[in-house]
């Protein structure tokens, strides 16, 4: 057990003094226990799909999760498929989001569906990107070559140049943040831009980092504060803490040469969790409030869970079978991952023969 004040206090009698060496070795000590991370969770179960490209998961109201790729499939809590819509998108989709009404939002880069509770399309618009969200209002933000507010019926209220826009999220005083490798006043390059309600600038910032294409945004917290990932040139990750005006508050190295679509999301506790990484470099770990890393996962750890199962057959697979990997190898990567309402975690790891999602318990 890690030593608190208290403990060392008495560990010391009162007049006297810690020689020089007993001093060091109870730093040591105390450094070791207080600072290492917490072993990972378990794995509570693991599912795999043949769902055409599903790389993005989010949990549903329910506890159960919602699952899109061009086919959308909807997921009990212990992963057991309720009913699938096949060909919903035209492409990979980007992000998916339950709707305040029950139903979902979808997005891939050249298209937005809105579905029902069942998965059936109710309206779509040609606005596409690799972000949305669904804001106060009940309308849409989305992100992409162009961040564009929606009312909710998909209509376009207004629309903002990005370039390569990542990510939109609205903000406490109703305007919104975006992130990527955005283009701005006169040519400028930045990370980050902050809109007003109107989608109006009103502030940029550049973070010294040569690629901004996997800066994410996550949701602000009470403060306005706001994380997100950036990643350079060489693949260095880093997490960044940023006020609502922009300025840094902490920078902490992640993760070293893991190119790979990052993901962040906040946790219960105001943490982080992020997931990336490509084949072997694939990725997951859970930080505190102040970017720390408290546990993470890697290949080595036997976070990289594919084997040979039997998939469902109402997914369109013969039993006792599995898509083959493709003639180059596979290619995994980490696509997505959060918290889920029980303080665990929920992963999808893809490849192009198939999508792995894998439910963690809770923290020790």
């Amino acid at each position: 057990m890690p030593l608190t004040g208290a403990g060392i206090e008495n560990m010391v009698p009162d007049n006297h003094t810690v020689p020089r060496g007993l001093a060091l070795l109870l730093v040591l000590y105390i450094g070791c226990n207080l600072f290492r991370a917490e072993p990972g969770p378990r794995a509570e179960w693991v599912r795999e799909y043949a769902a055409d490209a599903a790389k993005c998961v989010r949990q549903t109201s329910d506890g159960g999760f919602i699952l899109a790729g061009k086919d959308i499939v909807r997921l009990d809590g212990s992963g057991n498929v309720l009913w699938m819509r096949k060909g919903v998108m035209p492409r990979e989709a980007a992000w998916v989001e339950p709707t305040s009404d029950g139903g979902f939002v979808v997005i891939d880069e050249s298209l937005l569906v809105k579905t029902d509770g069942s998965g059936n399309e109710e309206w779509s618009t040609s606005c596409g990107g690799v972000s949305v969200q669904q804001v106060s209002d009940g309308g849409f933000i989305t992100c992409g070559a162009h961040a564009v507010r929606l009312d909710s019926q998909g209509d376009s209220v207004w629309e903002y140049y990005c370039e390569l826009g990542r990510s939109a999220e609205e903000t406490t005083d109703g305007g919104f943040i975006l992130a990527g490798y955005l283009y701005g006043y006169r040519g400028s390059r930045h990370d980050v831009a902050k809109l007003s309600a109107a989608g109006e600038l009103e502030w940029w910032r550049e973070y010294n980092t040569p690629s901004g294409l996997h800066a994410l945004v996550v949701r602000t917290d009470a403060n306005g504060h706001v994380a997100l990932v950036t990643e350079d040139e060489a693949g260095s990750v880093s997490l960044l803490r940023i006020t609502p005006q922009g300025d840094v508050v902490w920078r902490k190295p992640v993760r070293a040469n893991s190119r790979a679509g990052w993901r962040i999301r906040a946790d219960l506790g105001q943490g982080y969790v992020l997931a990336g990484g490509y084949g072997d470099s694939i990725y997951l770990a859970r930080t505190d409030s102040f970017g720390g890393i408290l546990w993470e996962l890697t290949p080595g750890d036997g976070v990289s869970r594919w084997q040979p199962r039997q998939f469902p057959e109402s997914l369109g697979s013969e039993p006792g079978t599995r898509p083959q990997p493709d003639s180059g190898g596979w290619s995994r990567c980490f696509n997505w991952a959060e918290q889920t309402m029980d303080g665990g975690y929920i992963a999808v790891e893809y490849s192009k023969s198939g999508t792995a999602l894998t439910k963690y318990a809770p923290d020790q």
